[in-house]
């Protein structure tokens, strides 16, 4: 196959269908996704569109598009699970990285303030 010839017709989010060549595009796979993206030639935007595994290596092994694949660590791919984090986790943790107890000194002038309009 002559990819020199090739043109690849991909869908910009702004502008609509265009028709690139195979090596103005980049295939990532990450695990089991496979995304490829591109500069769309008349916004200039970057595009990045998911693919399924069979394009990924159409595009890769018969046009000879550019790719990359990364390795994650597999807790990154872990499906998390709990509620989320609020800002007052993150001050807790914060305060006890840096060894201070904010909730106890906010409780202990409060109370020294209301001993001293009770007085």
């Amino acid at each position: 196959m002559d990819v020199s010839s090739s043109r690849v017709k991909v869908d910009c989010t702004t502008c609509g269908p265009q028709l690139l060549r195979p090596s103005a595009l980049h295939v990532t796979i990450v695990g089991a996704d496979h995304r490829v993206a591109f500069f769309c030639p008349r916004c200039t935007e970057e595009i990045s569109k998911p693919i399924d595994q069979v394009a990924s290596e159409f595009l890769v092994d018969r046009l000879g598009v550019h790719y990359e694949i990364v390795d994650v660590p597999a807790e990154f791919l872990e499906v998390k699970g709990g509620p989320p984090i609020s800002p007052d986790d993150v001050m807790d943790f914060a305060m006890a990285i840096r060894g201070c107890n904010l909730r106890y000194e906010l409780d202990v002038l409060r109370s020294s303030t209301t001993a001293a309009f009770d007085a």
